[in-house]
């Protein structure tokens, strides 16, 4: 018999219940635990051991929520150094940290399996077989061309779009296909584009090395020289430079840098809405690699995105706000927190009580990864981190 610590999304401390071996529970799974009489949560285990502890009786764990840990052994460092950095619990750091519907609770244990979050489906599109030739697409489009000219456009767009994201099977996710629904359904009635449902809880992404970037100033090559030699020098380094200066053509290098590394990238900015350009534009450059994360996605997107990088092989671009901190990107190699002198990045409404900003520059030194902090007008920390030369400026 095996013997499990279980963190609680609870302002408790951890408790202990006895693991069947049979559920091929390990450190960092979700589990199905019943804490007090009547009332089912979902935990996840911190440590696992041989040794009975010293109680008269313990609850079982009743099941194993997902295929895949929900945490790495980073993100329980994390939590461990919030918890006690930011006095609080774990439990509190765990109520935080994971989406609602990937830590369902319920009175009985049916329920709560029924809430259990699902893989997200989402639709893909691709030319019909017969036009998938290049002979046979250019006899399709010199016969219709005057007649359905809209469609030959949608048809060259799906066709594109493919061949960018070097998709060999010629489907591309139907959000990157920018026309309306009534359109599509017409191509598919008239059966020259074919439609899927996929999985997208795998992270399958195929990385393009030879990315459309910016090209760069002189001023704005030299900054990115220094950066370079700041971050080889294993430093956090500061980005300073005023609004509109091109401190985002930057960060596109270095980006494409580390994804075309096969490792992740997470860029925090303070608010979702006054950064609506910045990510339209990193979306045209990264196409599918870009992922957003914030709180206006619903319940279920969030925790849909949460599983699906949980299972991600790398080459992830998350941009979020501070909440994004929390995701599961397994093979983090650099950090970059835009704005970092905002007050956004702090919570301040229930513990913990943290300061993104630090949080994220721990998170990346739990990994290895590289830290570049962004502004038009440093705060003073930075700022006086990069005087003393703890910081590169």
């Amino acid at each position: 018999m095996l013997y499990a610590q279980v963190v609680l999304p609870l302002a408790q401390p951890m408790y202990t219940f006895s693991v069947d071996e049979a559920l091929g529970v390990g450190i960092g799974d979700a589990v199905v635990v019943q804490f007090g009489s009547s009332r089912y949560y979902t935990g996840i285990v911190w440590s696992i051991t041989t040794q009975k502890p010293e109680y008269p009786r313990l609850k079982p764990i009743l099941k194993r929520l997902y295929t895949t840990p929900l945490l790495t052994p980073e993100a329980q460092r994390l939590w461990e150094w919030m918890a006690d950095y930011y006095m609080c619990s774990i439990g509190e750091v765990m109520r935080l940290a994971l989406p609602s519907l990937a830590k369902p609770s319920a009175t009985t244990l049916d329920d709560l399996m029924e809430r259990r979050l699902e893989p997200r489906r989402e639709r893909y599109i691709a030319l019909a077989e017969p036009l998938r030739s290049s002979e046979a697409f250019e006899a399709y489009v010199q016969a219709h061309a005057k007649r359905a000219p809209q469609r030959i456009a949608t048809l060259r767009m799906i066709r594109d779009i493919a061949q960018r994201r070097k998709a060999t099977d010629g489907f591309v996710p139907r959000r990157r296909i920018s026309v309306d629904a009534a359109r599509l359904k017409e191509m598919l009635n008239k059966e020259v584009i074919v439609e899927e449902l996929r999985c997208t809880t795998l992270g399958t992404h195929n990385i393009d090395d030879e990315f459309l970037l910016p090209t760069l100033s002189p001023a704005q090559q030299r900054a990115l020289e220094a950066t370079h030699q700041t971050l080889d020098e294993g430093r956090v380094a500061l980005l300073h430079g005023v609004t509109g200066s091109g401190k985002t053509a930057i960060y596109e290098h270095l980006i494409a840098e580390t994804l075309t590394s096969g490792r992740d990238v997470l860029l925090l900015v303070p608010e979702i809405v006054i950064t609506s350009q910045l990510i339209e534009r990193l979306e045209r450059i990264f196409d599918s690699l870009t992922t957003t994360y914030h709180s206006r996605l619903t319940p279920l997107r969030r925790g849909q995105t949460y599983l699906r990088l949980a299972a991600s092989t790398g080459g992830e671009l998350v941009v979020g706000v501070r909440s994004a901190l929390f995701l599961p990107l397994r093979h983090l190699g650099l950090v970059i927190v835009d704005e970092e002198h905002d007050a956004s990045y702090k919570q301040s409404e229930r513990p913990p009580l943290y300061n993104g900003r630090d949080c994220a520059i721990y998170l990346a030194h739990l990994y290895g990864a590289r830290v570049v902090l962004g502004s038009a007008t440093p705060s003073m920390e930075s700022y006086a981190n990069a005087l003393s030369g703890k910081y590169g400026y």
